[in-house]
């Protein structure tokens, strides 16, 4: 009941709504796009998924940004949040018009990757400046609701965006000319979020030129020497980093079950030489993932109410653990479709945990910085544990060792989560 209570209060800011507004959208987009690309890099007739193929493409699409991406928290916390959020919008609008005629033309060229790795890096800029905006348009004791209800819309949002994408591929054929159109549609959409953040104030979001007392009297440092304090500070902000260490082991077990499952999708579970099956396989597991999310969400702000992230992350850790031993090693479609939903849950209630943390524990002035780096650490967990995944498992994607192993790593980060967190850590405050 005080859920209902807090989301009604949430959803009455109208700085909150115009920004979810901006963030549905450009989510959205953002399903769309990873379909289209997906679809037409890895489900392609002519294209055969491989554990190392499905590894390299997240390398490449996900690593260049965490080389700068840091650097881009450093901007973050400078430039009006509200014009990042503006701009990145309409710079991948621009972008996706010749990508669209790459993808029509049937080319995988450089500059095709590189179009791609800038749709992409924009936007995770994207994503690091909306949770650092989140503090501006909510009051501090309802920032887990605020987050529960953003960060599950959003990811809602892109589940949509993928079911529509796949869903054009399974009822328009395999052709260039379905996945060009998809990614023309996701441009579209880009430009919409792009229009709606306009209606927010140019410094409603921050950053707050007076929230910290460490920047130095005579200006602002250069990127690196901010690069350098910035990453000083969160080694100082124990909560902080501590959540963002387990957040990061469950992004492992997270990657390492997707390549899994496109390849127990792609070669076991259907034909090899059947894609649109196999494509077909892969989004209804994904969508009970995005079904769970929600649950997780919902589940989420009582639960740190009444015991705090102390007790809830580690449960949610090894609740996934049990999740794949128990539904996992049968290695069958079904079981493993009941696994997503599941997993989909304890995965949206720790990163609703982990982001309310972080907002809680990291001052305005390195809040876009903090979220940078915890964007880079998603990044390069995923991708460590997709490059795990093509050397251990075989081609058909059937490892009883390494989805143990997996639910062993989940099951020992809760663990050390609870030990390390002082009793009674990240219990929301209630308002009057």
């Amino acid at each position: 009941m005080r859920t209902a209570t807090e989301l009604r209060a949430v959803l009455a800011e109208t700085g909150f709504k115009r920004l979810l507004s901006t963030r549905l959208l450009s989510q959205l987009a953002d399903g769309v796009l990873q379909a289209g690309l997906a679809s037409y890099v890895l489900f392609s007739p002519e294209r055969q998924a491989t554990g190392a193929r499905i590894a390299v493409s997240f390398a490449v699409l996900l690593l260049p940004y965490s080389l700068v991406g840091p650097f881009a928290g450093v901007l973050i916390d400078r430039w009006s949040r509200r014009q990042i959020l503006v701009y990145s919008n309409a710079v991948r609008a621009l972008v996706l018009v010749p990508l669209t005629a790459l993808v029509l033309a049937g080319s995988d060229n450089p500059l095709f990757v590189a179009l791609a790795l800038v749709s992409l890096g924009v936007n995770r800029f994207f994503l690091a400046a909306l949770s650092a905006s989140l503090p501006h348009v909510v009051q501090p004791g309802r920032l887990v609701t605020a987050n529960a209800l953003a960060t599950t819309a959003g990811t809602v949002a892109v589940a949509c965006g993928a079911g529509v994408g796949v869903g054009v591929r399974v009822v328009a054929g395999s052709g260039h000319a379905a996945a060009g159109s998809v990614v023309a549609a996701a441009a579209g959409a880009y430009l919409l979020a792009s229009i709606v953040a306009t209606g927010l104030g140019r410094g409603q979001l921050g950053p707050d030129p007076d929230s910290s007392q460490d920047v130095p009297a005579g200006g602002r440092p250069g990127e690196l020497a901010a690069l350098t304090s910035g990453v000083r500070y969160l080694a100082r902000r124990r909560a902080a980093r501590d959540a963002l260490a387990a957040l990061g082991v469950f992004r492992l077990a997270f990657g390492v079950m997707t390549v899994m499952i496109v390849l127990l999708e792609r070669t076991s579970f259907h034909r090899p030489t059947d894609a649109t099956a196999g494509l077909r396989g892969v989004g209804v597991t994904f969508l009970a993932v995005a079904i769970g999310v929600p649950i997780g969400a919902a589940l989420t702000p009582a639960a740190v109410r009444r015991w705090g992230a102390r007790v809830w992350i580690p449960s949610l850790m090894v609740g996934a653990a049990v999740t794949l031993l128990a539904l996992g090693l049968p290695f069958q479609e079904t079981p493993l479709v009941a696994a997503g939903l599941l997993f989909g849950l304890s995965a949206q209630g720790v990163k609703v945990s982990v982001d309310s943390t972080v907002q809680r524990t990291v001052d305005d002035t390195h809040r876009g910085l903090v979220f940078a780096l915890y964007d880079v650490l998603f990044n390069v967990a995923f991708v460590a544990a997709a490059a795990v995944a093509a050397l251990t498992l075989p081609a058909d994607g059937r490892s009883d060792l390494v989805l143990a192993g997996t639910a062993l790593v989940l099951a020992l980060a809760g663990g050390w989560y609870w030990s390390v967190t002082p009793r009674g850590a990240g219990l929301v405050r209630e308002l009057d």
